[in-house]
């Protein structure tokens, strides 16, 4: 029998046969009925709660398959650097006097702090020309008392003032990480700009003020879940990197059963460690789990960066290079070297531990699968280890075949996937305009059979909505809420000749959204679809999405969420 049957409706049930039913009925935290409304109504009780859906559509709980719900803190202990509305062919001195603005602002409602933080500025906006890069100097012209620490908008890069170098004891002496870049003046003296992760831990853990505690981490991930995850239909989510604070905070909220959403975490591998800190990471898995709403079991490397660290197979474009002072022949780095690669996913696979990979260039996508491969011919099965790359800002034809063969999963961003101002210029100046418009190709890993799960990097992207995902997936144009839909509107990202043929259908990003992360976090038996015995893990919209067009898919609303049968949202 049932709690609440769920009639007259059009529920996407993302079984494996896609079948879109009228009605489905709840006990408890499961579903016990998925299927027409007259035979729903045969699990009917006295005391039933009998919900007419009105022709409204039902998905799965949503998930997020790569994101940093942790990192949220940021934006409630932060001033907002994000979306400055400048195009990116602007000069870089008028991002700069708006940075400082924002700062001199922030400094003037904060006297009585500390330590400012900021988040979200775009280190794209000094691309063109390397030389007008942010430095600390840059920030002491508005603050120099305090320390100021700025973290860009996609988390590879961090920006700090004077008094921060001063307090980390960083100087010209220090030598750089082995994966991480600190910018140097002439003389060899930090700038203030650190690049990658190597070289913002090595100033944030050389200060006392580096990371935020553990109930400031609690403070963010329950506004996340309130704010971003639940009130957009998300119930699970991969977080990609948290510290340990945050991990700390995730168990704590788990313990306490205030998380309406299931979470799984990472352990990142350290390149300034040996690699035989993976046996330590081996034996940790599982015991920091939390029943099934928190798991730790899943290795995170990165193999490359981002900016001028995306590591692509060929070379970027001769005259970008001669522009920013670079040597012809650059074209990036990798963060591992392939027999570093090979023990990383011999000893994670070989101790049933998948691996995510960062991976933005197509040199550093070829040096993972060969990694892969070199693996699975050593014996281990790893066509079962579900292991992800996340990206794809580019990847080789051969190898998106390589990924089908050994089941690879395709971690998206579908959000990414559109052509707007930074592609017409940044991507297309440095890559050329073929690569650029290659980037983030759904349309051809759907072709080619391999298993993809959305997500949306948040908060690289602000907001976190699969419906921004949907749009975008498959129309491959900039959403409306963009500063430049008016100009883009009509432009997709895809090759000249055949430019929608990287998109995908409605079904599919629906499946990215919903059984896509559940079977890449091994949550696909509990939830990720609306079938018999499955958690009660729904989302309610606010229409019908069949009778929504393409275009107005970013304009839908979860009316309700409902997580184990109870409703959150």
């Amino acid at each position: 029998m049932a709690d609440k049957i769920f009639y007259n409706g059009q529920i996407y049930t993302m079984d494996s046969c896609r079948r879109i039913c009228e009605a489905f009925a709840v006990c408890n935290d499961k579903l016990v009925y998925v299927g027409d409304s007259q035979n729903a109504m045969s699990y009917k009780k006295e005391d039933t709660l009998l919900i007419d859906l009105k022709g409204r559509s039902v998905l799965p709980g949503l998930g997020d398959a790569h994101l940093h719900a942790s990192s949220t803190c940021e934006l409630i202990f932060s001033f907002n650097m994000y979306n400055i509305g400048l195009s990116y062919d602007a000069k870089p001195s008028e991002a700069m006097n708006i940075y400082q603005n924002i700062i001199r602002k922030n400094i003037k409602q904060n006297r009585s702090v500390k330590v400012l933080r900021g988040t979200g500025w775009d280190p794209s906006y000094f691309m063109s020309d390397l030389k007008s890069m942010p430095t600390a100097s840059d920030i002491d012209k508005v603050c120099s008392n305090i320390p100021v620490i700025l973290r860009s908008y996609d988390h590879h890069y961090l920006w700090v003032n004077s008094k921060v170098l001063e307090d980390s004891g960083i100087s010209k002496d220090t030598p750089s990480p082995r994966n991480g870049i600190i910018w140097r003046d002439e003389n060899m003296n930090p700038t203030g700009i650190f690049q990658e992760n190597s070289a913002i831990d090595l100033i944030l853990k050389s200060v006392p003020y580096g990371d935020y505690s553990i109930e400031e981490y609690e403070k963010g991930i329950m506004y996340y879940q309130k704010n971003f995850g639940n009130a957009y239909g998300t119930t699970l989510i991969f977080d990609a990197l948290a510290t340990e604070n945050a991990i700390q905070a995730y168990k704590n909220l788990a313990v306490r059963d205030e998380l309406n959403m299931r979470v799984t975490a990472v352990y990142a591998v350290d390149p300034e460690k040996p690699l035989s800190q993976l046996d330590h990471i081996i034996k940790q898995r599982g015991s920091e789990d939390v029943g099934e709403i928190f798991r730790r079991n899943t290795v995170k490397v990165f193999a490359d960066g981002t900016g001028l660290s995306i590591y692509m197979d060929k070379p970027y474009e001769p005259e970008y290079l001669k522009t920013i002072g670079m040597k012809e022949g650059y074209n990036g780095h990798p963060q591992w070297t392939e027999s570093e690669l090979r023990e990383i996913f011999m000893k994670a696979n070989g101790a049933g531990m998948p691996v995510h990979v960062h991976c933005m260039g197509d040199g550093a996508a070829k040096m993972t699968l060969d990694a892969i491969e070199y693996t699975k011919n050593q014996g281990i099965a790893v066509e079962k280890m579900r292991n992800t790359i996340a990206h794809f800002m580019a990847i080789k034809e051969e190898d998106k075949k390589r990924m089908a063969k050994l089941n690879v999963i395709a971690s998206v961003q579908p959000i990414w996937g559109c052509y707007y101002s930074m592609t017409e210029t940044i991507i297309t100046e440095m890559l050329g305009d073929k690569r650029a418009r290659a980037q983030y190709p759904m349309g051809s890993f759907k072709k080619e059979g391999i298993k993809m799960a959305a997500g949306t990097d948040f908060p690289v992207i602000i907001p976190p909505s699969p419906f921004l995902g949907f749009k975008i997936g498959t129309t491959r144009t900039v959403n409306k809420a963009h500063p430049e839909y008016k100009i883009y509107r009509n432009c997709p990202l895809g090759p000249k000749n055949d430019p929608l043929s990287e998109t995908v259908d409605l079904n599919d990003m629906i499946e990215m959204y919903s059984i896509g992360p559940a079977y890449q976090t091994f949550c696909d038996d509990i939830t990720g679809s609306l079938q018999n015995g499955k958690s009660a893990d729904f989302v309610i919209l606010d229409r019908s999405i069949s009778d929504t067009s393409l275009e107005d898919l970013d304009s839908l609303k979860a009316e309700s969420v409902y997580f184990r049968g109870k409703k959150i949202f």
